[in-house]
């Protein structure tokens, strides 16, 4: 379960629509430089260009709305990011930034993106949790 929604339902047992979005989403700032370092990490690692459309749905999920009717766009323009590529997708970049703090640094904003999107199966929040998060924190404490 991320970090979020434990506060949140540890804070609001029987939270409201509009305290869920707010414990959803981010700081500007902490917004502003995920969407940078999606963008180099897609255009870098996987040449792939991030559209208009996948910037507003990343900016719509990161201010806690629910991204329903957009999920295609993420499906579709980060294909990297499916059940049966996703750990191809983490150790591609474990790769191409082998530093841990590098790796961390570059993986930690999917990983922020991801826990915000209710909207995936639960066996793909289980694979992103248990592999992703353990890595990340194997890397920090190394």
């Amino acid at each position: 379960m991320a970090r979020w929604r434990k506060k949140l339902i540890l804070e609001f047992p029987n939270y409201t629509a509009a305290q869920l979005i707010e414990a959803k989403s981010i700081s500007q700032k902490l917004m502003t430089d995920d969407i940078v370092i999606i963008k180099n990490v897609m255009r870098f690692m996987i040449e792939l260009k991030m559209s208009k459309d996948l910037e507003r749905v990343i900016i719509k999920v990161f201010r806690g709305y629910e991204i329903a009717g957009d999920l295609r766009i993420i499906n579709s323009e980060m294909p990297f990011l499916s059940d049966n590529r996703l750990m191809k997708f983490v150790n591609q970049i474990q790769d191409y930034y082998p530093v841990g703090s590098s790796f961390k640094n570059k993986l930690r904003p999917f990983v922020n993106l991801l826990s915000r999107i209710d909207l995936y199966s639960s066996q793909y929040q289980q694979l992103l949790n248990s592999n992703c998060l353990f890595i990340i924190q194997l890397l920090i404490n190394f």
